[in-house]
């Protein structure tokens, strides 16, 4: 009778351990991937970019029950802020703060007009 339990038990030990090296070679072989160093480089950044559009979110939520509109919220920023980075570009590393994206925008919505 002990026998069996013990068998018992140990046949199920051993289905827990195939499990248990399946999952760690699988989670080695995600860890080693190149879309994982990826994810790894990138989250601190990801992070921060859901944090802002939660932010934003929230201050849209606040501001459109107001009737106030979004153009009307950017030229706020835009005299509050005009120096401060408003945008960075990833690749070239080259940021533009408010009053030069205000710039941008106008020129391009001028174009367009």
């Amino acid at each position: 009778s002990n026998t069996k339990l013990v068998a018992m038990l140990s046949l199920g030990l051993l289905k827990r351990r195939w499990w248990l090296v399946l999952t760690a070679f699988a989670l080695f072989r995600m860890w080693r991937s190149q879309y994982f160093q990826r994810v790894r480089a990138t989250f601190k950044r990801d992070l921060m970019a859901a944090l802002i559009m939660y932010r934003v979110k929230r201050l849209m939520q606040k501001r459109v029950p107001a009737n106030q509109p979004v153009h009307e919220i950017w030229l706020e920023r835009v005299r509050e802020h005009p120096h401060k980075e408003a945008a960075i570009e990833v690749e070239t590393g080259r940021t533009v703060t408010y009053q030069q994206l205000n710039q941008l925008m106008n020129t391009y919505a001028n174009y367009f007009a």
